[in-house]
């Protein structure tokens, strides 16, 4: 006679499914090393070009580690351009990938990342203002780059704007009394206020730090967003391990400080992601357990009653 095996029907099953979880991974699907085109960044102190001419600076240094770390290679195309040359030059396929903050077109057209690196907006005003705080900023006259001009709505409601190419050129019309202040990102301040306009020279300036920041996010056509994928976790990676604060430290126009609150704040959700699926595979595990236990106590059950037969 013929007795039913207690490893049988659903507790082979869960031994099965035991075995699988305690088996390694797949083998790492790392995607070969390939060249991507890249659009340099928004300029000194993220980007610029060496005295040779070749693209050089904090975004550059960061954006080679992450991509040798994905796999790829990265041909600077240069080392800054404006936005809409970038965004052309992307829509054209002259490039792979852009460097640079998103807006509500890149966002219609591209695939666009999450950011990786953020920049403080400061406002620069005079010492006599009226302005005392962000909320005073609202309705105000502004002088800002176009970068800029996205975080207006929510950041700086009612707020008239007059826009300009590059972060120097906004305290001209502040000095002039045209504007009520500048915005910048906090990284061009101490440039900015060491190459004063002759306007500003009899004039005392003091910042007002707001809440809003710039992103900067990677750009990329749809059908290469694998790629870009790629790189922003990368980007990750070096954040958490502390590489991008030891770059960071290289630029003194930079904060390293964010550098590191962006690396603790990437450590706790990856702290948190693992204890989640830590949890979540030793629940399966009891469960497992718990079936496997119910079909053993069957099987011996049914194997008795044979065996008494």
């Amino acid at each position: 006679m013929a007795f039913p095996s207690p490893l049988s029907g659903r507790g082979m099953v869960g031994v099965c499914l035991l075995a699988l979880l305690g088996c390694g991974g797949l083998p790492d699907a790392r995607p070969a090393s390939r060249t991507l085109r890249i659009a340099g960044g928004p300029g000194p102190p993220l980007s610029g070009a060496s005295r040779q001419g070749t693209p050089s600076g904090f975004m550059v240094d960061v954006l080679n580690e992450a991509a040798r770390r994905a796999g790829y290679d990265l041909a600077w195309a240069a080392a800054f351009r404006a936005p809409d040359v970038n965004t052309q030059a992307l829509r054209r396929g002259e490039v792979d990938l852009v460097t640079g903050v998103s807006t509500p077109e890149r966002m219609r057209e591209f695939y666009v990342s999450e950011p990786w690196w953020s920049v403080q907006v400061v406002a620069l005003l005079g010492a006599d203002s009226s302005i005392r705080g962000e909320a005073d900023l609202r309705g105000r006259r502004l002088a800002l780059t176009s970068s800029l001009v996205p975080l207006v709505p929510a950041a700086f409601p009612g707020a008239e704007t007059t826009e300009k190419r590059a972060p120097i050129q906004t305290l001209e019309p502040l000095c002039q009394g045209a504007v009520d202040a500048a915005l910048m990102e906090e990284m061009y301040l101490p440039g900015v206020l060491l190459s004063l306009p002759a306007s500003c020279r009899s004039l005392s300036l003091r910042a007002v730090y707001s809440t809003a920041y710039v992103d900067y996010v990677l750009i990329a056509r749809r059908d290469g967003a694998q790629a870009a994928r790629a790189l922003r976790t990368a980007l990750d990676d070096i954040t958490v391990d502390g590489t991008l604060a030891t770059i960071a430290a290289r630029y003194p126009a930079l904060s390293t400080l964010h550098a590191q609150r962006l690396a603790a704040t990437l450590q706790v959700r990856y702290a948190r992601r693992t204890f989640a699926i830590g949890l979540g595979a030793a629940s399966l595990l009891v469960l497992l357990g718990v079936v496997v236990t119910v079909a053993l106590s069957r099987s011996r059950l049914r194997l008795r009653a044979a065996n008494q037969q």
